[in-house]
């Protein structure tokens, strides 16, 4: 059987780039004699990146020959990107004419985004009315140009707003600061999301989408404990098919009985009935006989193990004294035998 090696494809293989935003900073290009800079925001899909805005960088450097963002405000622009969208890259002009070959201090950055992520970079050459554009990725630590077309994209690109309600327990020391507590909840914020919706399932209704939030249950370990455990759980799921995740993940007897107050949850109950409710655990009978039982077996060993060691201890220390004085008996002897054989008078 032969086997054909697959070719790898570069992640994106071609920039679509909105006419209309194009158009926008065009002639901001002509007319400049210094080099521009702009961010690219879009998306990618199906190895194609799709430039949808530009935002022109807030310089910290800026010439006829060089052009380079003030990376103290650059973040800002990053952050701002709404959820779908992002920096795809950057495009900078070469005024004059001057061709659209990236020199060594592009290569040198564009290869140090691609640490970062997939990214695309243009060089457009402005020369009269005229613009030559070539488009650039980084594909296996090399650069590689790829295609580049302009296009109406506004028409493929669908806008949702997605609500989020979401409610959880925040715990924090009153002797915090309010950095540290902030810094905390902001930590806390993303995680809680994640769980909350990860992995994503939703359906879509009139060109929007409605996600489906999973179940948060809380656990205390104990009745008297100030502390909840949160588990993000699947709605429909009946408490009987994930209660062994709590288990497992508390480290609780295979036995133990869940309550919310003084009821016991039945294994038949939906998740989703006992959301955002604290759940009690307790000890059945049988498995309390058990802990005093192991308990019991435990003390057992340890003291037939004590024991055991105590008599190899006794014994081994027996015969080292019993091996040790065979020694010495032994060199006495033999000392003995040298010095007689030293006075014996000779013939």
């Amino acid at each position: 059987m032969f086997y054909v090696k697959r070719k790898k494809r570069a992640p994106i293989e071609r920039v679509v780039i909105d006419k209309d935003a194009f158009n926008r900073i065009f002639p901001r290009m002509l007319r400049s004699m210094e080099e521009l800079g702009f961010y690219m925001v879009g998306l990618i899909a199906k190895n194609v990146a799709y430039v949808l805005d530009f935002i022109e960088f807030p310089y910290s450097e800026k010439s006829s020959a060089h052009v380079s963002s003030d990376p103290s405000r650059a973040g800002r622009i990053f952050a701002i990107c709404p959820a779908g969208l992002r920096i795809l890259g950057t495009l900078h002009t070469h005024p004059g004419g001057l061709g659209t070959y990236y020199s060594k201090i592009d290569a040198r950055t564009w290869l140090s985004w691609a640490q970062a992520g997939v990214f695309i970079h243009c060089i457009a050459s402005v020369r009269g009315k005229d613009i030559l554009l070539t488009a650039y990725t980084v594909f296996d630590d090399k650069i590689v140009e790829i295609e580049h077309d302009f296009g109406d994209i506004k028409e493929k690109i669908n806008m949702s707003l997605i609500t989020i309600p979401l409610s959880f327990y925040f715990f924090y020391h009153k002797d915090q600061s309010d950095i540290e507590i902030r810094n905390a909840l902001e930590k806390a914020l993303s995680k809680e999301i994640q769980k909350a919706f990860v992995p994503v399932f939703f359906e879509t209704k009139g060109g929007g989408f409605s996600l489906t939030k999973r179940a948060f249950v809380y656990v205390k370990l104990s009745p008297d404990s100030p502390f909840v455990y949160e588990f993000a759980l699947s709605p429909e799921e009946p408490f009987g098919n994930v209660k062994n995740v709590i288990l497992e993940t508390l480290n609780l007897p295979l036995d133990t009985a869940f309550y919310i107050g003084d009821t016991s949850i039945p294994d038949n109950t939906p998740v989703k009935d006992l959301a955002g409710q604290i759940i009690t655990t307790k000890s059945t009978v049988i498995s309390e006989l058990k802990r005093m039982v192991k308990e019991i077996v435990k003390e057992i060993v340890i003291d037939t193990v004590k024991k055991v060691l105590y008599e190899e201890l006794s014994s081994i220390k027996s015969d080292l004294r019993n091996y040790v004085r065979e020694i010495i008996r032994e060199e006495l002897k033999e000392k003995e035998n040298a010095k007689r054989n030293e006075t014996s008078p000779t013939r």
